[in-house]
């Protein structure tokens, strides 16, 4: 069976199992990428099926003693607990975030079966393949000015840079679209699958976008996780693949601009050899581009005048050095590891990190780890990494048959070193999903 008709007959099966709980589960699948209102609102409907579901007190007990449930349960119910010692006012607005992962038991509670769990995997295949598409066609049309603006495109960030965008934020994108990568690979194993020509001209369509756009973390868990991946499917390949992958990150670097853009942004190896004028200017750029309300503060010659007019603003602008985007996140770090000590058992309370940001004007640690220990402390995190213990450990009692089960919580523990993604809607609402779908009892999604 070619691919395309592998997926022709996932489209037409899914149009077998139409159903309330179905259609929410293949469009929330869908929708991950693309649109944040329209996913929540098909929480919504999630609740609805299993209030219209048979059997709830059965599928209570069912979910309640699945281990990856009982992790999830036990981590978010020592989260609410922090409320006893938190001391700030931000403690609800965080249990809101950390909520998404309860996704995980209540999709399990409405008993999908295993063709809906992979007719739900195609349709979050199809959202990516939608993006992408979109994205290159929108971004073409606006570099000959056809189009005026980078219509549904996330472009809220970098906003003077082009690069090829999506519809949610281009970091949390590239994690998903790095693990589409590695579902289209492991495809690559299946035997049903013949012809895989058009299997590879997708896993090229999805470095491509990676490459061209400002994706530098599905770029770097991909070369991280790669070797991973032929360890254990092709361990006799592991060689050349290695090989491979040095030739292709040379290649990136000499020739895709937005890639080596980022490169540089995280790890500045070139001297500071802006001119104080120079320094100044790309001040006055920036407090235009992000306080630019009206005419007047969009003018970059309003914001020179103002920075020469104020002597201690430009004395720090003329002595700061260029910024890296690891030189910040260190500081950062350092910060909050300095705040983790006054309380490192039990940390402050979930919503401490938030009363951070909006009181002290701190930003937010960008590390998942450190993140947790700050609200939660040491105990928090531990009950944390157990979900993913839990996660590995079944990849291997199931003797390593589906390498996707040991990529995803390697993809999650990998990328949470540079941000906080398990509180961020899109990317918690990702790892919700396919940890469903993976570690859900007789899960079978990949090879």
């Amino acid at each position: 069976m070619t691919l395309i008709n592998y997926f022709n007959s996932k489209l037409k099966r899914s149009l077998q199992h139409l159903s309330l709980p179905n259609i929410s589960l293949f469009l929330f699948a869908f929708f991950i990428s693309i649109s944040n209102s329209i996913s929540a609102i098909i929480i919504i409907f999630f609740l609805i099926s299993f209030l219209l579901s048979k059997n709830k007190y059965k599928n209570i007990k069912r979910v309640v003693v699945n281990p990856i449930n009982k992790s999830i349960f036990i981590f978010f119910l020592f989260t609410l607990l922090s409320y006893l010692w938190c001391e700030n006012n931000f403690f609800f607005h965080s249990i809101s975030k950390y909520s998404i992962l309860l996704i995980v038991p209540f999709l399990d509670l409405l008993n999908y079966k295993e063709p809906e769990k992979n007719i739900a995997t195609f349709f979050f295949i199809c959202g990516i393949i939608f993006n992408i598409t979109c994205s290159f066609i929108i971004s073409v049309l606006y570099q000959f000015e056809i189009l005026n603006t980078l219509f549904f495109l996330k472009h809220d960030h970098y906003q003077n840079e082009f690069f090829l965008r999506g519809f949610i934020d281009h970091s949390n994108l590239s994690i998903l679209v790095s693990f589409t990568f590695f579902i289209f690979l492991s495809y690559l194993f299946e035997k049903k699958i013949k012809n895989r020509n058009f299997l590879f001209i997708l896993i090229f369509i999805l470095i491509l976008f990676l490459l061209n756009s400002y994706g530098r973390t599905g770029l770097f868990i991909i070369i991280i996780l790669l070797p991973v991946f032929f360890l254990i499917k092709s361990r006799k390949n592991i060689k050349s693949l290695l090989f491979f992958l040095f030739i292709i990150l040379l290649t990136s670097i000499t020739i895709s601009n937005p890639f080596k853009n980022r490169i540089k942004t995280t790890f500045n190896f070139q001297k500071d050899t802006r001119s104080d004028l120079e320094k100044i200017e790309e001040d006055a750029q920036y407090m235009a581009d992000s306080l630019g309300t009206d005419s007047l503060r969009k003018d970059i010659n309003y914001w020179k005048k103002k920075i020469n007019e104020d002597l201690a603003w430009k004395n720090k602008i003329i002595n700061k050095e260029r910024p890296t985007s690891m030189g910040k996140r260190y500081k950062i770090w350092k910060y909050y590891k300095e705040k983790i000590m006054e309380k490192p058992l039990l940390g402050k309370g979930a919503g401490e990190v938030q009363k951070i940001i909006n009181i002290n004007k701190e930003k937010a640690p960008h590390n998942n780890y450190i993140l947790i220990t700050f609200e939660l402390g040491v105990i928090g995190l531990i009950l944390f990494l157990h979900i993913f213990y839990i996660q590995i450990k079944s990849f291997f009692v199931e003797k390593k048959q589906s390498i996707l089960k040991l990529i995803f919580p390697l993809l999650f523990l990998n990328c949470m070193i540079i941000n906080d993604y398990i509180i961020i809607y899109n990317t918690s609402c990702f790892f919700s999903l396919f940890t469903f779908l993976l570690y859900s009892k007789e899960n079978d999604i990949s090879n």
